[in-house]
């Protein structure tokens, strides 16, 4: 009787980074077949589906965009959104972040801050364009408070959860062997309570600049927002779907780049480890 081998060697070191390399290429590729997919739609369904309905193609799409991106004004109004948003993104931060320290550190302080955190936080910013557009007008100060409001409030959230998800072990350690307060925030505070700060920033991000976006759609301040809505009204159906995929890259692109942030960053987090 042949004896079964069983074979106990372990795999080879360098089998490892070929297998996340083909992972990457495989996923690049799936990618790639999606973005071509959404492409031929796009190219197909106005001259099939919508038919007569000025609803513009891939293609003319494509030659608007290169006329509008030539023009001086476009990068104008990408310039005025981007400043609205980085305005009231910082200003949001600045506020969220210790004020959702000062809350989840304090029983007393999440107690009595919960009902009002929880209710303003599920208002949608849009709805508030009227009252703010009528305090401050369609300018720049007006994107920039509504970009703090849809901004301040998921971050605010994140921050707290991330300080009631630390560990009463770990809180009780910390105690019995009487850690100053810097070694109490650098050592427990922190390390537990900044990766949802930073998933709170990138929510809160991307939402401040949809917020920007609209608020310029609506409000009248100038941006991306603006145009679009002019190009609509103009009845230019082609410039407008290319203010739309313009103001669809800007949100990828901070999305993006958050991203990179937060795994640079957070290296030293399990959570990244994987990624």
């Amino acid at each position: 009787m042949t004896a079964l081998r069983v074979d106990t060697r372990a795999p080879s070191p360098s089998s490892a980074p070929k297998a996340r390399s083909s992972s990457r290429r495989r996923k690049s590729l799936k990618g790639a077949v999606g973005f071509v997919v959404i492409l031929v739609l796009g190219q197909l369904l106005p001259a099939v589906v919508f038919a007569g309905q000025g609803f513009p193609t891939t293609v003319e799409i494509g030659i608007s965009m290169a006329h509008i991106l030539m023009t001086s004004s476009t990068w104008l109004a990408i310039g005025q959104t981007v400043l609205g948003w980085i305005i009231g993104f910082t200003i949001a931060a600045v506020l969220a972040i210790p004020g959702g320290l000062a809350i989840g550190s304090s029983p007393s302080l999440r107690l009595a801050f919960n009902f009002p955190v929880e209710f303003l936080r599920v208002i949608p910013p849009i709805i508030l364009i009227p009252v703010v557009v009528l305090l401050q007008g369609p300018t720049l100060n007006m994107k920039i408070s509504l970009t703090v409001i849809g901004v301040i409030w998921p971050v605010l959230h994140q921050t707290v959860y991330g300080l009631r998800s630390i560990d009463r072990t770990v809180k009780d350690t910390a105690r019995i062997y009487k850690f100053s307060i810097r070694k109490n925030i650098t050592g427990v505070i922190l390390p537990a309570a900044l990766p949802y700060i930073v998933t709170g920033l990138r929510i809160g991000a991307t939402i401040g600049i949809m917020v920007a976006i609209v608020a310029e759609m609506v409000g009248g301040a100038p941006g991306i927002g603006r145009e679009l809505f002019l190009a609509q009204s103009n009845g230019q159906y082609a410039s407008m779907m290319t203010f739309l995929v313009l103001s669809g890259i800007m949100g990828m692109a901070i999305n993006s780049s958050l991203r990179l942030v937060e795994k640079w960053g957070l290296s030293w987090h399990p959570s990244q480890r994987s990624n």
